[in-house]
């Protein structure tokens, strides 16, 4: 398994990355783990959420699915402003 990392974004509470990763894929029954951290100044960073994106999804040029980010527990991570946290 291969792991990238993007800088983190402080004060903000929507953040966009807008970062483009690129791995190599060897079958498309593989799934793509998001990890999402919180940054401490002090001690360590505390995950936030995760998602899981099969790459069947990922298969054509067009994705236009949002994935939800979901908690240790397999809950869907609500934001502040009542919405499903999730990624594109």
């Amino acid at each position: 398994a291969r792991c990238k990392k993007t800088k983190y974004i402080e004060e903000n509470l929507n953040p966009e990355w807008n970062k483009e990763f690129s791995f190599l894929v060897e079958s498309l029954t593989q799934e793509l783990v998001v990890n999402v951290f919180d940054h401490d100044h002090v001690g360590s960073d505390d995950l936030m959420g995760t998602i899981v994106i099969p790459l069947e999804a990922l298969e054509t040029d067009d994705i236009v699915d949002w994935f939800e980010m979901k908690s240790e527990d397999d809950d869907v991570i609500i934001g502040e402003n009542g919405k499903n946290s999730r990624v594109k």
